[in-house]
């Protein structure tokens, strides 16, 4: 809506003026509207945070916003007309995936600051770790399917992005703690002689 509204205000010499969008998602509202606009790659939906960032940025409107809530076609209360569009464009955007995930994708969003694309995939979220994973990982499992003790076969069955996201949840320490004691390493043996932890 914001393109469209941009490229009608180009079209028409408008300058001034001021929009109030309606939206049932908290949390997109919080990240387009009163969160500070700082473009970081772990956000979630970077392409569209970007594009939206970029467009409020060169934007002569007002913008402000609504929080609507969402999932109302069941209620007997008299609903308002914010409720009422939101309920209409829920089922046309529903409608309008039944038949564009048959179609060719596209993926260019106008404003978005740069694109990025692993083996076939653009990148939205999380891109500093799908980096690190697309270098590091082919090398990762090499090392370890050459330890002695370790079965190939078995470390295509591990749920590597589960793993991950658990030890995310845990200090730090903890986790090094933990790849050590799983790799077999030796860990906390104190040295006498110099007063400390070895590891």
């Amino acid at each position: 809506m914001k393109t469209i509204l941009h490229h009608l205000c180009l079209f028409y010499g408008i300058d001034k003026g001021s929009v109030e969008l309606g939206c049932d998602g908290a949390s997109a509202l919080y990240m387009i509207f009163v969160k500070d606009p700082v473009l970081t790659t772990d956000i979630p939906d970077y392409d569209l945070v970007g594009a939206i960032y970029h467009l409020r940025k060169i934007s002569k409107l007002s913008w402000c916003h609504r929080h609507v809530k969402g999932h109302q076609e069941d209620m007997t209360d008299e609903l308002d007309d914010w409720a009422k569009r939101n309920i209409l464009m829920d089922s046309r955007a529903k409608a309008h995936l039944q038949v564009a995930r048959q179609l060719l994708r596209h993926y260019n969003i106008a404003g978005e600051p740069w694109q990025l694309w692993v083996q076939g995939i653009k990148l939205t979220t999380d891109i500093q770790g799908s980096i690190y994973s697309a270098v590091h990982d082919a090398e990762s499992l090499q090392y370890w399917e050459a330890k002695r003790d370790t079965n190939p076969a078995g470390l295509q069955e591990v749920d590597w992005p589960t793993i991950g996201q658990a030890l995310k949840s845990v200090p730090r320490n903890r986790r090094a703690f933990f790849s050590k004691h799983v790799s077999r390493m030796r860990v906390g043996k104190i040295y006498e002689e110099v007063g400390g932890v070895g590891h």
